[in-house]
């Protein structure tokens, strides 16, 4: 698992520590406070480590990590990830996993990554859910017009190689299926593939096209076609930057049920990066509904990142959501409504 991760000058983060909770991580702050940033990182150096952890060569390392980075952030030179400000200046990024560790660094005019220190070991892979859902565009060659154009963030192409696999034969896992039924999602579990379109069934209309579903209801087929073929059982960690978006706020219950149960029965490390009340509500609730039952809880914590009155972004971590000191996310529900009483009280 993921343990920690020290960042120096890595864009907007001038000095900042993280210590990470096996199970479930959840980043909130306002807008362009390195929340997609942070992940992309990890992510990016989680599937080189998958792929090239084991190789000899620090050489080999550097360049693959750093093709990584630059795809995955979409640019052409590691540098333009160096903290910008006027002069040169040096990244550092240490990263310790269970088994292994990985510190590495560039400065301002860097191609690739140095390696400075590593503890050599492949680390199990990961998957990125970004914002935008690319299941109702698998029809349309995205893996081939991607290879050939390289138009969007590399963590696209990535997911819609995990969603080319085909279902695995043999038992789809009952524990998933009662999950599903258990939300009234059961229809869910039908998901399937053919002629390289998603269908599912749904009760009353039958096959549906991916592409006529609810885009909401598109970013959980993702999650459970990613169940049924296999990813997680291959995959140990999950990055899901704004499950909320294009999402009815009805479905956020659901979207906690499966990360809570992804997390306890595969064992899959989560980081969701948030601006929706409802998910952070739910996880709380979920939290203490699992401590207060004395069930086998699982453990959470928030990260609240925020820009403080020097114009310095600053972290703060609490396994309580009512613990933060800074929570964008509440600030905002406060703020509206005490506007809603307000206006009541005036009568209008």
């Amino acid at each position: 698992m993921l343990k920690k991760t020290n960042l120096e000058n890595f864009a907007i983060f001038e000095k900042n520590s993280f210590e990470f909770s096996p199970q479930i991580n959840i980043l909130i702050g306002k807008n362009s406070t390195g929340k997609s940033l942070l992940m992309k990182l990890l992510y990016s150096v989680i599937t080189t480590l998958n792929r090239y952890g084991e190789e000899k060569s620090k050489e080999t390392i550097s360049y693959e990590l750093s093709k990584k980075i630059k795809n995955v952030f979409l640019v052409n030179k590691v540098g333009k990830l160096t903290t910008r400000i006027k002069g040169s200046r040096k990244t550092n990024v240490e990263i310790d996993f269970d088994k292994s560790f990985i510190n590495f660094s560039f400065s301002t005019k860097s191609d690739k990554t140095e390696i400075k220190d590593i503890q050599r070991a492949k680390v199990k892979n990961a998957i990125y859910i970004p914002t935008k859902e690319i299941i109702s565009m698998m029809d349309r060659g995205f893996i081939g017009l991607y290879e050939k154009y390289q138009f969007m963030e590399e963590v696209y192409y990535d997911l819609a190689k995990k969603l080319d696999k085909p279902i695995q034969k043999g038992s789809y896992d009952k524990k998933t299926q009662n999950l599903l039924k258990k939300l009234n999602l059961d229809e869910l579990a039908r998901i399937y593939r053919k002629e390289n379109e998603f269908f599912t069934y749904i009760k009353g209309i039958g096959n549906l096209e991916s592409k006529l579903v609810a885009e909401g209801y598109r970013k959980l087929m993702i999650l459970i076609y990613l169940i049924k073929n296999g990813e997680f059982t291959d995959s140990k960690y999950l990055f899901w930057d704004e499950p909320e978006v294009n999402l009815n706020p009805a479905l956020s219950k659901a979207i906690v049920e499966l990360l809570i149960f992804l997390s306890k029965e595969f064992e899959t490390q989560i980081f969701v990066a948030t601006h929706d009340y409802f998910i952070i509500k739910y996880f709380d609730l979920k939290h203490k509904e699992y401590k207060d039952r004395q069930r086998q809880k699982f453990d959470l914590k928030y990260f609240s990142l925020y820009i403080d009155e020097n114009n310095k972004l600053k972290t703060e971590t609490a396994e309580n959501l009512y613990e933060l000191e800074h929570n964008a996310i509440l600030d905002e529900f406060e703020e509206i409504y005490n506007y809603d009483v307000e206006i009541l009280s005036k009568g209008i």
